[in-house]
């Protein structure tokens, strides 16, 4: 097994001289990735990371003290995290067993920048790659999913995949390698372990090698959905223009393609957006203007040739502050920034209003004679839809000064009769 473990090493860090920090709980499979990695001849630098879940009580602590012990006689560095799990499971509104993966790959990640180490190495095996693949089934997580656990990704590498849970048995009773019993792998109340101890040994019982053949499959998936990802990008490339943190896609591609539903769904994926949204996307993709769909960070808006995908930050009205200052007309050269408007103090009554327009207002935009809806200079200036929810106005008592970003009142322009003028300037 040390052979093997080498070869499989050397692929995922070919570098030598790379730093490597360890995951280790105390269960079988970490310890005897442990024992790997210090039995290596290539001696490569590493260190262990240690979560304390707290969630097994006597247990968790005895955990911590076996994988704290076994460190310090091979003489490799320990580090330890506690973390309340339950109580971060209740406030973010998560599963016991989504917030344990939650707080140890975040802290992983934070301990190897402080330690300036290259890689983490998670014990993961080839029956764990075999029941997350069974799991993602059941969800329906797509072709990605049946992909299963990923050999390397960033600064993860998961050099135990290629062995079954047998093999890690076998060679840990062989080498009188310490470890921990985890009682919880046995309950019922986990998901995984209703796919491990049920499903499984139903399905070995069809095909004995199930788990190598799963293992196979999915690494002929992983080519097929690397040749789908670069076709995504093409595609990405030909229909997606971005400009000040929206993207827009452009309709009439997409309504062309063949498999118009698939690649509308590459494109929003890495946005927020699920596969049982589709349905919703297709109807506003085929419907006019004005639909619209939410992923948990951004909206999609539909307008008359292209969608616009808005961060739920860059739509939201943020909180902004104006800035006047007052200057003798005679020396003041007007500006043409669209985020200053130049007003005849005189006509103006203080405080000064700033607040999204509503229904009803109305203004004499620059330049014209008579009074305009606010929604009509707006639809006029071919302002999209999801700009016109966030449009602002200044006010002055009830009246509008400046639609902001776009064109003042008429009645508050300079004239040669102004003594003094107020310049306005946003400051977000």
């Amino acid at each position: 097994m040390q052979r093997a473990f080498e070869t499989k090493l050397h692929t995922l860090v070919p570098r030598e001289g790379s730093s490597i920090l360890m995951a280790v709980s105390g269960g079988i499979d970490s310890m005897v990735m442990a024992s790997l990695f210090a039995a290596s001849p290539c001696k490569p630098k590493v260190a262990i990371a240690h979560v304390n879940f707290g969630l097994r009580g006597d247990d968790s602590d005895a955990d911590q003290a076996l994988v704290c012990n076994w460190a310090q006689t091979q003489q490799i560095p320990c580090y330890v995290q506690r973390f309340d799990t339950r109580a971060y499971a209740t406030n973010h509104k998560l599963s016991v067993e989504m917030a344990a993966r939650e707080l140890r790959y975040r802290w992983f990640e934070e301990l190897r920048q402080e330690l300036k180490y290259d890689h983490v190495a998670v014990a993961h095996h080839a029956n764990d790659h075999a029941e997350t693949i069974l799991l993602n089934l059941a969800r329906g997580t797509g072709v990605r999913g049946l992909c299963g656990i990923p050999d390397k990704r960033g600064a993860i590498i998961r050099p135990m995949l290629d062995f079954s849970r047998a093999q890690i048995e076998t060679h840990a009773k062989e080498k009188g390698i310490p470890y921990r019993h985890d009682a919880t792998n046995a309950l019922p109340d986990f998901h995984r372990n209703r796919v491990r101890h049920t499903v499984v040994p139903e399905l070995t019982a069809v095909n004995p090698n199930l788990t190598a053949r799963l293992r196979e499959n999915s690494r002929y998936l992983q080519q097929a959905c690397t040749i789908l990802e670069e076709r995504s990008e093409e595609k990405r490339r030909m229909w997606c223009k971005y400009d000040n943190n929206v993207i827009y896609i452009d309709i009439e591609s997409i309504v062309k393609e063949k498999h118009a539903e698939y690649w509308l769904f590459e494109l929003l994926r890495p946005y927020g957006f699920k596969a049982g949204q589709m349905d919703q996307v297709m109807g506003m993709l085929h419907g006019g203007p004005g639909g619209r769909a939410a992923s948990i960070t951004h909206m999609l808006h539909r307008d008359r040739t292209f969608f616009a995908l808005i961060p739920h930050s860059q739509k939201e009205l943020v909180d902004q502050e104006y800035v006047i200052s007052f200057f003798d007309s005679s020396q003041y050269v007007i500006g043409d920034g669209v985020q200053v408007a130049t007003l005849d103090a005189g006509k103006l009554h203080f405080p000064l209003t700033l607040r999204t327009w509503q229904k009803g207002d109305r203004f004499i935009p620059f330049g014209m004679k008579g009074f305009k809806k606010v929604s009509d200079f707006l639809i006029d200036v071919k302002v999209p839809l999801w700009e016109k929810e966030r449009q602002q106005v200044l006010c002055s008592n009830e009246e509008i000064v400046w639609l902001v970003g776009r064109r003042i009142d008429d009645r508050f322009k300079v004239t040669e009769a102004t003594a003094v003028v107020a310049q306005v300037t946003l400051s977000s």
